[in-house]
C-alpha cells in the first residue's frame, strides 16, 4: 500500500469521525458514550494511518529523520491498538465497571511500556527490532485474556454479534505481525519484491482490515444498544 493510499484511507476514517458526530441516539448519556467512543476509535485510526504516510514520505530525508519518524510510526501503532482496546473492552465489560478499570489499567500499562521503549534511544536500531515487535505483538496476544473473559461472560445474543469480528480482527492483527516479523515473502527472494508484494505491505493491508472489521463491530454495537443491557436496569 502506498503513502498516498494510506493518506486516503486516514482521510476516509476522518470522514467518518466527523459523521459519527452526528445525533444517533434520542438519550442524551448514551448518545454522548456512543459518540465518544466512535471518536476516539476514528481518531487513534487517523493517527496510526497519518503517522505511517508521514513516516513512509519522510523516512529518507536523513537518518535523524528516519530515527524520528519511525518512532511516529510506532507511535501510531501504538495508538490504534489503544484506540481497539478502548473499544473493545468498555462493550465487553459493560455490565463490570471493576473489570473494565482492571483491564483498562494492564492495557494502558503495557501501551505505556511499550511507548517508552520505543522512544529510548538504547532500544533503536536494527539490534532491538525482534523485541519492539515482540512487545507490540504481546501487547495485541493480552487482548486473548479479556476475550476469553468476555466469551464467559456474554450472552448468547453478544457472542453472536461478535464473535466474526473479534476473532477477525485479532486474526489480522495477529497475520500483520507475522508479516512484519518474518519480513516474508522479500526474505526468500531478495530484490524481487522491492516496489510491491512486500511484508510492509501486507502488514499494512492486514492492518487496515483489522480496524474495518473493529469499526464494523462498533456500528452493530451502537445499533444493538439493547443487547447491553444489564440486568437489574
Amino acid at each position: 500500500m502506498k503513502p498516498e493510499m494510506y493518506g486516503l484511507t486516514s482521510l476516509d476514517f476522518f470522514i467518518l469521525l466527523i459523521l459519527s458526530l452526528l445525533p444517533c441516539s434520542s438519550n442524551l448519556m448514551s448518545y454522548f458514550l456512543i459518540c465518544t467512543f466512535f471518536f476516539i476509535f476514528y481518531l487513534t485510526s487517523i493517527s496510526s494511518m497519518f503517522l505511517s504516510t508521514v513516516y513512509h514520505l519522510c523516512n529518507c530525508h536523513s537518518e535523524r529523520s528516519n530515527v524520528f519518524f519511525y518512532r511516529c510510526d510506532l507511535l501510531g501503532i501504538v495508538l490504534q491498538i489503544a484506540g481497539s482496546y478502548t473499544v473493545g473492552i468498555y462493550y465487553a465489560f459493560i455490565c463490570y465497571p471493576n473489570l473494565q478499570m482492571l483491564y483498562g489499567f494492564f492495557v494502558g500499562s503495557l501501551l505505556l511500556i511499550s511507548t517508552i521503549v520505543n522512544n529510548i534511544s538504547r532500544c533503536g536500531g536494527e539490534k532491538y527490532h525482534v523485541f519492539r515487535t515482540l512487545l507490540l505483538a504481546s501487547i495485541v496476544l493480552f487482548a486473548i485474556v479479556p476475550s476469553t473473559h468476555w466469551i464467559f461472560l456474554a450472552t448468547s445474543i453478544q457472542f453472536d454479534l461478535f464473535e466474526f469480528r473479534l476473532f477477525g480482527m485479532l486474526g489480522f492483527y495477529g497475520l500483520g505481525f507475522l508479516f512484519y516479523y518474518s519480513q516474508f515473502p522479500e526474505k526468500c527472494n531478495p530484490g524481487k519484491h522491492d516496489l510491491w508484494l512486500h511484508s510492509h505491505q501486507f502488514w499494512h493491508i492486514c492492518v487496515f482490515l483489522a480496524a474495518y472489521i473493529w469499526e464494523d463491530a462498533l456500528i452493530q454495537a451502537s445499533r444493538g444498544r439493547e443487547v447491553f443491557v444489564c440486568s437489574g436496569q
